[in-house]
């Protein structure tokens, strides 16, 4: 299983000011991987992070972070 957007820079929307500019962004990263690590506390006896295929480019090198899951029992 792979849980997507669970990075913590991960931005949901850029806000414009009224010239058209970058004033400010809405971060929804955070917000992602914290019910994510929510979700896997509650259920951390069917579900791990699988941390091979997680770091197969370097420690969380992606913008799912944690974010590949395997199955441990059924």
């Amino acid at each position: 299983m792979v849980v997507e957007d669970t990075g913590p820079d991960l931005v949901l929307q850029v806000d414009l000011n009224k010239t058209g500019e970058a004033g400010g962004y809405t971060p929804i990263g955070p917000k992602q991987l914290q019910c994510f690590r929510r979700f896997l506390a509650d259920h951390e006896e069917y579900y791990a992070i699988d941390s091979f295929l997680t770091d197969m480019y370097g420690y969380n090198c992606s913008w799912h972070w944690h974010g590949f899951v395997r199955r441990m029992k059924n």
